[in-house]
């Protein structure tokens, strides 16, 4: 933004507290300095959840199967209001 307000490389590095070479490299790359760095993609910790993931899974299965007695009187046609 400083570059295309005509100032120089060296006046822009040094209103923004950066150095020459950082500026002409965030300039020359035409990427934002929040970019520049790459994504970590690496687990720095185990996943705590991934060992009784398939257990959860399972028993959410298994539970959406049930039946609870007040889905029972809608599908047969009854409301709790009725009975």
């Amino acid at each position: 933004m400083l570059l295309q307000q005509g100032k120089t490389l060296v006046q822009a590095a040094e209103q923004t507290d950066m150095n020459v070479k950082t500026a002409r490299k965030y300039r020359d790359s035409c990427l934002l300095p929040s970019r520049f760095a790459p994504e970590h993609v690496s687990r720095t910790r185990t996943d705590q959840c991934a060992a009784g993931g398939r257990a959860v899974v399972a028993v959410l299965q298994a539970a959406s199967k049930m039946r609870t007695p007040r889905s029972e009187q809608q599908a047969n046609g009854r409301t709790a209001s009725t009975s």
